[in-house]
């Protein structure tokens, strides 16, 4: 079961329709008492450390 609970968590890092953040501590809050602020941060740090680098050719500030 922690691993749904992992992938639910990871999706908050982000809110997709508002683009808002979350805090770890409120992702922690909203499971209800399953998991902590520390561990969500964990996974998190955990999780961006493995992204996927950018496409080869494509810059980060935007400029073409």
């Amino acid at each position: 079961m922690m691993a749904w609970v992992q992938a639910w968590a990871l999706r908050f890092q982000e809110d997709p329709t508002t683009r808002d953040l979350y805090t770890a501590g409120r992702v922690a809050e909203l499971s209800g008492g399953m998991i902590s602020q520390p561990t969500v941060s964990k996974w998190w740090r955990k999780a961006a450390a493995q992204a996927a680098p950018p496409p080869e050719g494509s810059t980060t500030t935007g400029d073409s």
